[in-house]
């Protein structure tokens, strides 16, 4: 009886241990799994915050990319709107590319001038008849626009009337009194008709100078400060006629220069 006792307490000792062994690493995983989840589940928060914040960025790009495509609709939509509207004349898929040289002109224009003509009689404005009057009445009004638009007046510049841009630079080259002392300078980036005016300048004797914009601005630069130390008096261009041209816009580029 006594080692029946001695057997059980024996067997109940041992069985403790390996069911204790047995659950003891199980326990652990629980834990380990437990922290794990916790930690996977803050993972799968973060991820889904991440995702969150993605997608509000793709939806901010997405708002400025519709907000850019609208603009350029609308811009679109404009151009041709006005296509349309007034430069009947191009058909289909024409495509008039020389606006730096010479404009079209537009439906409106035609219109208003047709309707001023028929609605008014215009005469030789070198009379004193009615109709002359209204002529030379429309002369001036274009010419005070021009002055307006230059910001300059009369009292320092005179205004006429050619054919086009082309005739008006022949003129000059033609009337200006270039001399064996004069020099002609122009601007690299200037139309042909401007270039041209060197022909009439080296005719008589003229000295030709081509300048960059950068040459330009340095080359005033210069001059300023020589015409502040000598003054007017020690000029050496002093009497001798010289001209300069550069154009308001680049007829290559269409790079406008300040007037």
């Amino acid at each position: 009886t006594n080692q029946f006792k001695i057997s059980v307490v024996v067997f109940i000792f041992i069985g403790y241990l390996f069911f204790s062994t047995l659950f003891l690493p199980n326990n652990i995983d629980h834990e380990e799994k437990m922290k794990k989840g916790i930690e996977g589940g803050s993972m799968v928060m973060m991820d889904k915050i991440n995702v969150d914040r993605n997608e509000e960025e793709k939806v901010e790009i997405s708002k400025r990319e519709k907000d850019i495509l609208g603009r350029h609709v609308e811009h679109e939509r404009k151009i041709r709107e006005i296509r349309n509207r007034e430069l009947t004349q191009l058909k289909g898929s024409e495509v008039f590319l020389d606006y730096c040289g010479s404009g079209l002109y537009q439906a409106s224009q035609i219109n208003d001038m047709a309707s001023e003509l028929l609605g008014k009689l215009y005469g030789n404005p070198h009379s004193n008849s009615p109709c002359s009057i209204e002529s030379e009445k429309m002369k001036e009004d274009a010419k005070e626009m021009i002055y307006e638009y230059f910001n300059t007046s009369s009292e320092r510049y005179g205004i006429v009337f050619t054919s086009g841009c082309t005739q008006s630079l022949k003129k000059v080259g033609e009337q200006f009194p270039f001399t064996e002392e004069s020099r002609f300078y122009y601007l690299i980036e200037n139309h042909n008709s401007a270039i041209g005016i060197r022909e009439y300048a080296l005719e008589k004797g003229a000295k030709i100078n081509a300048w960059t914009e950068e040459e330009m601005i340095e080359i005033e630069e210069k001059y300023d400060e020589k015409k502040k130390e000598e003054g007017d008096k020690n000029n050496h261009y002093r009497g001798s006629n010289n001209l300069f041209v550069y154009p308001a816009e680049s007829n290559f580029d269409g790079k406008k220069f300040p007037l």
